[in-house]
């Protein structure tokens, strides 16, 4: 079993996930073959909507990809004290305690992540373990026991 009730206090690194950017990339390819079909095959008040609304998809995907957070999610294990996460965005000394840190979506070597602080919007994160292979176990450690205490 992943958890335990005294998980280590792990640091670990949050930065641009090619995987999403892949995820992203594959799915505009997708969109722009789509439309070139449709522009080939269909009147354009059929194709003109759909066009529009992909452009719009794509151009925030490719926001959302350059503007992805970096910095370092951090938890304190410490025994007896139920563990504390904080996220530590580069530049910053302290960083923002959080209330949650929740898998939205673990595929083993990657998990996306929900972030969520006192008074803010939530943050979504992608971790992955090729960032920092020593400290993955801790990470899913961390997560498991923050979700069983």
């Amino acid at each position: 079993m992943i958890g335990s009730r005294n998980a280590p206090s792990v640091s670990y690194p949050v930065g641009r996930s090619r995987f999403w950017g892949v995820v992203l990339t594959s799915l505009a390819l997708g969109v722009t073959l789509t439309g070139a079909w449709m522009a080939a095959t269909l009147p354009p008040k059929a194709w003109l909507p759909l066009a529009g609304a992909g452009l719009v998809w794509m151009a925030w995907a490719a926001r959302n990809e350059r503007h992805q957070p970096t910095g370092l999610l951090r938890f304190n294990g410490a025994p007896g004290q139920g563990g504390a996460w904080r996220w530590v965005l580069n530049g910053s000394a302290e960083g923002l305690e959080l209330d949650a840190v929740q898998p939205a979506l673990d595929l083993q070597s990657r998990m996306l992540l929900r972030l969520k602080g006192a008074a803010c919007v939530p943050v979504w994160v992608w971790v992955e373990r090729a960032r920092a292979p020593a400290d993955w176990l801790a990470l899913r450690r961390a997560l498991a026991s923050d979700r069983l205490g």
